[in-house]
């Protein structure tokens, strides 16, 4: 895990507000072929609504093994900002189980 939220120099803390609006850019591409996908993603996380002002960005894999279970690993990074902290890298496995009626049972991420 990379950076703080705690202060990682002078913040403005009133640019991280939740009042106001702003308009925050974000994009995504999903492939499948087949049981297997894959998916990225990247979102500007803005100051204002509590974020750091640099981009976060996701890549997931998954794999339908069944009818009734699927298989999938991500990751997710975010570069620290010299004002705001807050960077970080994770990596994550994960499940979906669906009942024999299509519908989803159980759902883990770790």
């Amino acid at each position: 895990m990379r950076g703080n939220r705690s202060g990682a120099g002078k913040a403005n803390l009133s640019q991280q507000s939740d009042e106001g609006s702003v308009v925050a850019g974000q994009a995504g591409l999903r492939y499948q072929n087949g049981p297997a996908q894959i998916g990225f993603g990247a979102v500007e996380n803005v100051v204002r609504g509590g974020g750091n002002g640099k981009m976060l960005y996701g890549l997931i894999g998954a794999y339908q093994v069944s009818d009734q279970f699927s298989a999938r690993l991500g990751a997710e990074t975010q570069e620290d900002s010299d004002v705001y902290g807050g960077g970080f890298d994770t990596v994550g496995l994960g499940r979906h189980l669906y009942a024999r009626s299509g519908e989803l049972i159980d759902n883990v991420y770790c």
